[in-house]
Order: C-alpha cells, then sequence, then structure tokens
C-alpha cells in the first residue's frame, strides 16, 4: 500500500508538471496572437485612416506609409482589417499597388488572398484584375528581366562601338556611318533578315534614315494584306525581338540630330511663355531642373536646403518614369500634400520635400504663372508610330470593306 501512495504522489507530481507546462504553453500562444494582432495605432489613428480611405484617395495614408508610422500589413484595427485590405475593399488602387510595389507582400501569400477576397465583396473590379495579374505574373516578370538585362548588354555594346568611331577622324567616321546604315536600309529595303544590333546600331548613327527605311517598308506591308512575304518578313525578322521598337528615339522630325544639336536647337527656339499645364513630360523636367537652379544659386529654398545634382535627377526620373504630363504635374497642386506626397515617392527627405512643395505652391503662384520653356520634343517609341499606322491602315480597309445596299 505504501509502494502504491507513493507511486500515486509521483504520478499527481508528473501531472502537476505536465499542466504547468501546457499552461505556459497556452500563456505563450496568447501572448504571440496579441502580439499579432495588436493594433499599435489609437482608435482616433484609425478613424482618421478609414476616412481618409473610404472618402478620400488614400493619399494621407500614403504618406504615413512612407514615412514609416504604418504598416499597411501586419497593423491591423481593431475589427483585424488592415491598411492594405481597406485599400482592397474600397477600391484605393494607388495604394494597393504602393503595398505590391513596395515588396510588402508576396503576390500568392495569405495576405494578398484576403485582400483579393475584400475586393471581390465589394466588386471592386480594378482590384481584382491587378491582383490576380500580380499572382500570375511571376514567369512574366522573370522574362522582362532577362530582356531588361540583354537589352543593357547591347547598350554597353552599343557605347562602346560609338566611343572607339569617336576616336577616328571625323570625314572618316561619316563616311563609315553613311555605308553602314546604307547596307541596313539595303537589307530592310531587300527584305533580307536583320537582327537587333545591326538596327539599333544604324539607328544610333543615323536615326531619321534608318527610321524612313523602316516605316516605309511597314506602311508598304500594311497596305498590302495579301503580301505573304512582307507580313512573314515583319513577324520574323523586322519586329520579332528587335529592341528598337521599344527604345525612344527622336523620330518626328525628318532630320535628326544628336544631343548637342538638339540642346543648340532648343536655345535658339524663341516661344511664347506657357503656363505648366501645357507642357510635355520633357518640358516639366526642364522646368524643374531650371527652377531648383535658380533657387539654390540663390543661397538656396531655406537657409539649410540645397537640392543636389543626384536629387535633382530623382525627380526627373520619377517623372519620367511615370510620363507625367504638365497638366498631370499642376493636378499634384490641388491635392492635400500631393506635392509633397509626389517629392517623398522620388527618394526625397522629409524636410526636402516639404521644402520644395511649399516653394512650388505659395511662391508666386508657379502653377498660375507663365515661363518661358523652350518647345523640347518628345522621343517616342517605334512601336507606337507602327501601333499607330496599324490602326490607321486598319480602319481605311474597314472602311473600303462597306459597299452600299
Amino acid at each position: 500500500i505504501q509502494q502504491m501512495q507513493e507511486q500515486l504522489q509521483s504520478l499527481q507530481k508528473k501531472l502537476q508538471n505536465y499542466e504547468s507546462l501546457v499552461d505556459d504553453t497556452l500563456d505563450k500562444m496568447r501572448d504571440d496572437e496579441e502580439k499579432e494582432n495588436k493594433t499599435p495605432l489609437s482608435l482616433r489613428e484609425w478613424i482618421d485612416i478609414r476616412d481618409n480611405i473610404v472618402s478620400g484617395s488614400g493619399e494621407h495614408v500614403i504618406e504615413l506609409i512612407h514615412a514609416g508610422k504604418v504598416d499597411p500589413i501586419n497593423d491591423k484595427n481593431k475589427n483585424g482589417w488592415s491598411v492594405f485590405q481597406l485599400g482592397c475593399f474600397y477600391g484605393r488602387m494607388k495604394l494597393v499597388k504602393l503595398c505590391m510595389n513596395m515588396g510588402l507582400l508576396d503576390p500568392n501569400g495569405e495576405a494578398a488572398r484576403v485582400g483579393l477576397q475584400k475586393a471581390r465583396s465589394k466588386q471592386q473590379s480594378a482590384v481584382v484584375e491587378y491582383l490576380i495579374l500580380q499572382r500570375l505574373s511571376g514567369g512574366a516578370a522573370n522574362k522582362i528581366v532577362d530582356d531588361c538585362n540583354a537589352m543593357w548588354r547591347e547598350d554597353g555594346v552599343l557605347d562602346a562601338f560609338a566611343g572607339e568611331m569617336e576616336a577616328m577622324p571625323r570625314a572618316e567616321r561619316d563616311r563609315f556611318a553613311a555605308q553602314f546604315v546604307g547596307l541596313v536600309q539595303a537589307l530592310i529595303e531587300k527584305r533580307s533578315p536583320v537582327n537587333s544590333f545591326l538596327l539599333n546600331l544604324a539607328m544610333r548613327l543615323d536615326t531619321a534614315a534608318t527610321w524612313r527605311v523602316v516605316q516605309d517598308t511597314v506602311s508598304a506591308v500594311l497596305k498590302n494584306t495579301k503580301d505573304a512575304i512582307g507580313w512573314h518578313y515583319l513577324n520574323h525578322y523586322l519586329l520579332d525581338d528587335n529592341s528598337f521598337l521599344f527604345r525612344k528615339y527622336q523620330l518626328g522630325g525628318a532630320a535628326v540630330g544628336g544631343d548637342e544639336n538638339k540642346e543648340e536647337q532648343e536655345q535658339e527656339q524663341e516661344v511664347p511663355p506657357r503656363k505648366l499645364a501645357e507642357l510635355n513630360c520633357s518640358e516639366v523636367c526642364w522646368f524643374l531642373r531650371d527652377y531648383i537652379r535658380k533657387g539654390n544659386e540663390k543661397g538656396g529654398f531655406t537657409t539649410e536646403t540645397q537640392f543636389s545634382e543626384q536629387e535633382v535627377k530623382m525627380i526627373v526620373n520619377a517623372i519620367e518614369s511615370e510620363q507625367m504630363s504638365g497638366q498631370q504635374f499642376v493636378g499634384l497642386f490641388g491635392l492635400k500634400h500631393g506635392l509633397m506626397s509626389f517629392f517623398m515617392s522620388c527618394g526625397l527627405a522629409f524636410m526636402s520635400a516639404a521644402c520644395l512643395s511649399g516653394s512650388l505652391q505659395n511662391k508666386d503662384k508657379v502653377h498660375h504663372s507663365t515661363y518661358a520653356v523652350p518647345r523640347i520634343q518628345e522621343p517616342q517609341y517605334g512601336f507606337d508610330i507602327v501601333h499607330d499606322a496599324a490602326v490607321a491602315e486598319s480602319e481605311a480597309h474597314a472602311h473600303s470593306d462597306i459597299k452600299p445596299v
């Protein structure tokens, strides 16, 4: 009996240890769950965030994300909704894209799946389409990266080739360029195989002459729908895997000079003053460069703020990447903290963005004033011109096939 009592006491002690271990494990699980679902923002802040997303454009929330004050994925309100989920539910595409572009969530992960459900429940078709495309674009994104790497490698070869040509005497260089471009033109006119490197090198040496023969060949094929050989040449040689269509060249004029000639032409042109809303993307970049340069020359926009060339490049790169026209740039003036939010998204520090946006918004009413900005012809993609020509020819064929009854 005594032995049995000792065994029973031992079992009871082990049971107490197990119960204690279970309690500790449950407490740890509760603590982890509370940490995961905790709400670091106050109720008042969440009300402001929700109001800005529901009734506004979400710009204020985007500023909070840029400032690191809000984690759009992990911060959740009392109902368990994150900022990303609110953006999906109310169709705030800019907020949704920001979360995706900042790499804050996996397109195929749980957070994106829940966001997709929220968007579907509210019938936010644009957000639903975007999130689905993000889920499906893994392979496409890798191909785009590979294509870009190939273009950059080709750019390096073209730059090296052009650099070697610069060392040649001017007459010899011009003679070689004319002969090389003439050979490429002959290949295209005869519809002989030609690759990306040859076309891009010819475009680099004489953009206008090379593009003219490309455009003439494409137009001739588009006008003759029964030209089977011509269509085969377009699909398998001229337009297939030729990156010259997706690079920007000065394609608008009959003769296209280099950067030096372009700058001289801009300086020689006398144009009437124009408002910011009338400028194109390149002219907006010119205006901001000039505006910041003059501000720096006067000693800075404030006693402590001057903008470096790197900061100017970041702004210009952002405008060019978004193809922002003067009308779109002026539209930022009407949004609360619109300019400041844009400059911060370009990579400027908080104080620099506040200083520049404040100067543009307050000083001399910049967006209402007029400025003598030189007219700058926008570089175009060859693809755009080919596409426009194809659409025009298609419409012409469609109308010609309509017979009066």
